[in-house]
């Protein structure tokens, strides 16, 4: 033992022993698999953001072809009647012509009405009268609303595009829709332009005089 005032001498510190190749080897081994583990994460994250970029957002409209539909047509709007002429082919000709600019004057307490008959379907006598409408050159027409007074079947005829006159038989239209009742809307099942529309009544209400007219208060023409 050393005397009084001698500094104690520190043992010395042994290094740590080195690793062994099994040690490397498995420190490797380690690293490895965070490098793979880390590399597969990212791959998972990646892939995870672009489906939901891929997603469309709710309430979002798809485009393109992809099962997007065509964008709305735009509401329809009023035609300009040029004029209009009573239509009776198969009567006398004549079905109170000077009454005719009521049922387009805008103002829905007047009406133009057809001559009376003993039963709705025109007594018997013939498929039906009208009015036709010239909008005064060939024009879209999207769909006609006719306002009765009184329920009525009705038919919705067109003269050919290039039609350049009015025409004067039954044979010159096609039927492009058909309604019934007070407030009828018609809309032709194909894309119709024409000039001349005709609105043909085919059964009339029954009427307070015991008789059958048919009574229009108003022909809106839509394209």
């Amino acid at each position: 033992a050393g005397g009084p005032g001698r500094a104690a001498v520190a043992a010395p510190v042994q290094p740590p022993a080195l690793p062994g190749r099994t040690g490397q080897a498995l420190k490797w081994a380690v690293a490895a698999l965070l490098i793979v583990a880390i590399g597969l994460g990212s791959w998972q994250l990646a892939d995870a953001l672009q489906s939901r970029e891929d997603q469309p957002t709710k309430g979002a409209t798809p485009t393109g072809t992809r099962g997007g539909k065509d964008p709305a047509l735009p509401a329809p709007v009023p035609l300009s009647i040029a004029t209009a002429k009573d239509f009776d082919p198969l009567g006398d000709h004549s079905e109170n012509p000077k009454d005719v600019p009521k049922a387009y004057d805008g103002n829905p307490s007047t009406y133009r009405e057809t001559s009376w008959y003993t039963s709705a379907d025109l007594g018997s006598l013939k498929p039906g009268v009208g009015i036709i409408v010239d909008l005064g050159s060939a024009k879209t027409v999207r769909q006609v609303k006719v306002d009765f007074i009184g329920a009525t079947d009705v038919q919705l005829m067109a003269a050919p595009q290039d039609s350049s006159a009015r025409p004067t038989s039954l044979d010159g239209f096609t039927k492009v829709a058909t309604g019934s009742g007070t407030e009828v809307t018609l809309v032709p099942q194909s894309k119709l332009t024409t000039r001349y529309v005709l609105v043909w009544l085919t059964k009339l209400p029954l009427t307070p005089d015991g008789t059958y007219r048919g009574k229009i208060s108003e022909i809106h023409v839509m394209g």
